[in-house]
């Protein structure tokens, strides 16, 4: 049954009613923040094999924690305090983050608490945390509007409730907080650079040694300055130990086709004993976004283009957050150099 609520005033008696069909192990559609979600009272074997069968899911892979207030996390997670589980906590919750946790019942355990207020209020309502996925056949693009959600998952799950376009239109970040280090496993709507904002440097999933012919993809706007540096300064990196065979290449998202490299950025790729002499602007393509293996922009703005022309882009793009240094002075175009070489060379997992 699919019903329409108002996704900023909820009909109480409408998500009473989704939240008795989950205390009888069902299985309902609703909406997040972020993405359309399936779920499960936790505790309900039945109604995870569902959630499993009906969107053709791994059965060993778990399911995301769903609850109605940060209050519930310490229920699940290892004792914390003061340490950077706390302040991711208090720096993103409610919001468009996964946290991956030291569980207190098993090993790991990935927790959401979405700022939007249906499925808040339906976790309440339900009284237990909520077990959920992203409402997709696996493999494929999440729904951020009702009307994404495949017929096949709508037709067999119990109850749907539809709210229309979730708030960020976008997958959350999933962040792993079981090291001392702190490492983005999936880089969702809420950006790598705002989470170093908070909490200081942060990794990205080890994605394995790269293969031959992978293509890495540098995007920035004009493809006249950041992201030729970091083409050169990555393919020498590569030669270097000896992983040649990765195809690099940079993009803009309006850039002036043909335009060279601007002269401070040769000069600063010169300094570095590289060379942008033969550079040529060129404007990154839906193909070449969805052929890539992963795909560095320098900017939020980037990622955001980048995901509206290929939505399915999402997990494999990492956000430098380096700033334009176009009509500034040769210094901060070095201070840009600097950073490209810093905030790569953080990313030891894909090299």
């Amino acid at each position: 049954m699919r019903v329409r609520v108002d996704p900023e005033k909820p009909d109480p008696q409408v998500l009473k009613r989704a939240a008795e069909v989950l205390r009888q192990e069902g299985v309902v559609l609703f909406p997040t923040d972020t993405v359309y979600g399936i779920g499960g009272v936790l505790g309900f074997p039945k109604a995870v094999q569902r959630i499993n069968d009906i969107k053709g899911r791994d059965p060993h892979k778990r399911l995301t924690v769903h609850l109605a207030d940060v209050s519930g996390i310490p229920a699940l997670a290892a004792p914390f305090s003061g340490g950077l589980v706390e302040r991711a906590v208090k720096a993103f919750l409610p919001g468009p983050l996964t946290l991956i946790l030291k569980g207190r019942f098993m090993d790991t355990v990935g927790v959401r608490v979405p700022s939007d207020r249906v499925s808040r209020a339906l976790v309440e309502l339900v009284g237990h945390p909520v077990l959920a996925t992203s409402a997709n056949v696996s493999g494929a693009r999440p729904a951020v509007t009702a009307d994404e959600v495949p017929p096949a998952l709508a037709e067999r799950a119990d109850f749907f409730l539809d709210a229309g376009r979730t708030v960020f239109g976008g997958p959350s970040t999933v962040l792993d907080l079981t090291e001392a280090r702190p490492r983005i496993l999936r880089e969702g709507v809420l950006s790598r650079a705002e989470i170093e904002e908070k909490l200081g440097p942060v990794g990205v999933a080890d994605s394995g040694s790269l293969k031959k012919d992978t293509l890495i993809l540098f995007v920035c706007t004009g493809n006249s300055c950041r992201s030729p540096l970091a083409e050169v300064y990555v393919r020498q990196m590569l030669r270097e130990r000896g992983k040649g065979g990765a195809r690099v290449l940079s993009r803009g998202v309006s850039p002036l086709p043909g335009m060279g490299a601007t002269h401070e950025a040769m000069l600063v790729a010169k300094e570095e004993g590289l060379d942008l002499s033969s550079h040529s602007a060129k404007s990154l393509t839906d193909d070449e976004i969805r052929e890539a293996g992963v795909i560095f922009v320098m900017e939020e703005f980037h990622r955001e283009v980048i995901v509206t022309r290929v939505p399915e882009s999402h997990a494999k793009i990492c956000v430098l957050g380096i700033k334009d240094p176009i009509g500034q002075p040769i210094h901060v175009y070095r201070e840009c150099m600097a950073a490209i070489k810093e905030k790569l060379g953080r990313e030891k997992g894909w090299v």
